[in-house]
Parts: structure tokens; sequence; C-alpha cells
């Protein structure tokens, strides 16, 4: 069975998710997790959250084996551009007092997608109903 998550808006441009990404794609969710934890990328933090968030939603809400989950697709994309202006040091130089030429920059977002797959666990067996049994009130009600 296979369910997904989405996290949008995420303050990491999408190349350097991407990066990242790319290290835990088709792998076990537990290897996952441990491959994120030792990687030194601001991206690999966000991405572990969502991962341990949905180890917690396959097992509570689908119940899936915890054992048998797998990062089936994972993948960024483009998200919100935030544009901004810089003073450059240029026209600050000029005597321009920076009122001319602004320098634009960007600030990136990403949106994350994330496929898991696993097993469901089989159902446990039902309790058996107890045979009925007549107590004495009943017996004496019959006669």
């Amino acid at each position: 069975m296979q369910f997904s998550l989405k996290l949008k808006n995420v303050r990491h441009s999408p190349r350097k998710m991407a990066e990242v990404t790319r290290l835990i794609k088709s792998r076990q969710l537990e290897d996952a997790l441990i491959i994120l934890e030792h990687t030194p990328k601001r991206a690999a933090i966000t991405l572990r959250k969502l991962l341990v968030n949905a180890q917690n939603t396959a097992k509570t809400v689908h119940k899936l084996k915890p054992d048998s989950l797998v990062v089936q697709e994972i993948f960024a994309n483009k998200g919100l551009t935030l544009k901004r202006r810089k003073l450059s040091q240029t026209t600050l130089r000029n005597g321009r007092g920076g009122r001319r030429y602004p320098l634009p920059f960007n600030h990136q977002f990403s949106h994350v997608f994330l496929i898991v797959s696993g097993q469901i666990k089989p159902a446990s067996k039902p309790a058996k109903p107890k045979s009925e049994v007549k107590s004495k009130t009943q017996k004496k009600v019959k006669e």
C-alpha cells in the first residue's frame, strides 16, 4: 500500500533540496533516516522530520509494518519566490547613496513530495465469543 505526504513552502532552494533527496530515493525508511542523520546539509534536518512524520503516519493511520516501509519516490519542486533588492557597493562608492541600480536577488522556496510504500499488518485474530453460560437465575425462570 502506498501513501503520500507533501511539505510545501520550505525555506530551502529546490536545487539544494534535490541534492539531499537523491541520497534517500528508493531506500528503506530506517536506512534513509540514518543517512539523513549523518548528512551535513541544512535540508537534511527538514527531510528527516518529514520521514519521521511519514513513519508515524504509516503506523497509526495506515496500519503498515514499520520494517517494510520504503521511500518509493521523493522529489523537490520549485515553490514560492520572494523577490528582494540589495544595495550594491558600487552605487554606494559612486556617491549615489544606493538610489540607483539596486541589485535583485530571490529567496527561493521549495515543495517536497514523498511517496512511501509498505505492507499492511496482518489483522489480529478476533477474540472467540464466550460460550453462552446460563446463569442460575435463567434456569429458575425456565422451570
